[in-house]
């Protein structure tokens, strides 16, 4: 990607590109572990570029890695002080496939930034404004394939909608996911709390969604959200009938690994807590 690219007039190191001579930006020693309910990600970033190297340690620029999930929309990003790597993702969150992508990006704008690495027609150009928040590398991507239906919590997903009258909720099923529409304010609440502790919501909007997915799955027999409960349901040992539905409220319990317990349970750390 030479300098002048409409989309991103300046050099940036990245793989098969002609902007640097010699230097290098890769990840390396890359390893995606399953340790409990998290996908566990550990690297090393190798930055071969003095130029890149001086930035970030005078803190004009970061490292970044990006996480992007193909079925369930999930994005994420950690920066990493240094070039080691390591944190984890929640399994609930990701299925299919998990594609991770690591930068070196301009945390302050750079004046007249130049290189002696870079490749002599560059160099004639002279120095090029950086604006913050600019791409300055771009190693090789990762990924990491998952179960290609995943687990029907994977298959939730909660959404703001204006038209839901406040303090409550509504379900629906005729996408790929059990949508749980909220009105803004409740949104804006739930997910900072989802930050803290999911279990709060089990015995709440949770359970409601996979009863109530249980009661359309016959409806929607192609769906993602369908395969993963079906294969959960197997997974667990419950059979796929015509009581399916009548004791909806009794499996969503065991899916959720007896949610109202787990409700007391986090209220009980709190109190101990404050």
């Amino acid at each position: 990607m030479m300098h002048e690219h409409l989309l991103m007039p300046h050099p940036v190191l990245r793989p098969e590109t002609s902007d640097y001579a010699s230097a290098s930006f890769e990840m390396i020693d890359f390893r995606a572990r399953r340790i409990q309910e998290f996908l566990v990600i550990e690297a090393t970033l190798a930055l071969s570029c003095a130029t890149l190297e001086h930035l970030v340690s005078d803190k004009n620029a970061k490292f970044y890695l990006i996480a992007r999930c193909s079925n369930t929309q999930l994005r994420c990003a950690t920066s990493p002080e240094e070039s080691q790597i390591k944190f984890k993702i929640p399994l609930d969150d990701l299925s299919g496939r998990l594609v991770l992508t690591p930068y070196v990006i301009a945390s302050e704008p750079i004046a007249g930034f130049t290189s002696e690495e870079h490749v002599p027609e560059i160099q004639s150009v002279g120095g090029v404004d950086i604006p913050k928040g600019s791409i300055l590398a771009v190693a090789a991507s990762h990924e990491v394939q998952l179960d290609r239906v995943g687990s029907i919590k994977s298959c939730i997903r909660i959404v703001s909608n204006s038209q839901v009258p406040k303090g409550t909720y509504a379900l629906e099923a005729e996408s790929e996911f059990i949508t749980i529409a909220v009105d803004p304010q409740i949104h804006e609440d739930v997910q900072k709390a989802r930050t803290h502790a999911n279990d709060i919501f089990y015995p709440s909007i949770y359970q409601a969604a996979i009863e109530y997915a249980m009661r359309e799955i016959e409806e929607h027999p192609d769906s993602r959200w369908a395969q993963a409960l079906r294969k959960t349901l197997t997974e667990r040992g419950i059979e796929i009938d015509d009581s399916l539905a009548k004791n909806a409220h009794i499996h969503a319990q065991t899916l959720l690994e007896k949610p109202l317990a787990r409700m007391v349970e986090w209220n009980k750390r709190r109190e101990n807590y404050d």
